[in-house]
């Protein structure tokens, strides 16, 4: 499995989430439904992430005659394979717990200005 998450400190008003399975673009109601539902911890309220999962499976593991277009996906096992996906990526996701970071410049103390007398 490969990919790319975002973490807690970016969010979009819409769930991106694409997912390939041996290098071809299908969607996941299950996986998508456990990603929100992980990620809604993390993320202020209305707000959602941007996930891009590439995931090598064998074609015996996965039932593509879901939707007529092949578009749709199921997996044997589901349960499992959804757990795992959604523990792998929450334990990425803690890994980088990073906040912004600010940077400040200290200030000068006041000096008082110099007169010049002739």
């Amino acid at each position: 499995m490969a990919g790319c998450i975002t973490n807690a400190n970016y969010s979009t008003k819409r769930f991106t989430f694409l997912l390939f399975i041996n290098n071809r673009l299908v969607e996941s109601a299950s996986l998508r439904k456990a990603l929100e539902a992980m990620y809604n911890v993390y993320l202020p309220k209305h707000m959602h992430p941007f996930v891009y999962l590439s995931i090598d499976i064998l074609p015996c593991n996965v039932d593509v005659n879901v939707h007529p277009t092949k578009h749709e996906v199921h997996f044997l096992h589901e349960d499992m394979i959804v757990t795992e996906i959604q523990s792998a990526v929450e334990k990425k996701l803690l890994s980088c717990n990073e906040s912004r970071t600010y940077y400040t410049q200290a200030l000068l103390p006041k000096v008082s200005p110099v007169s010049m007398e002739t």
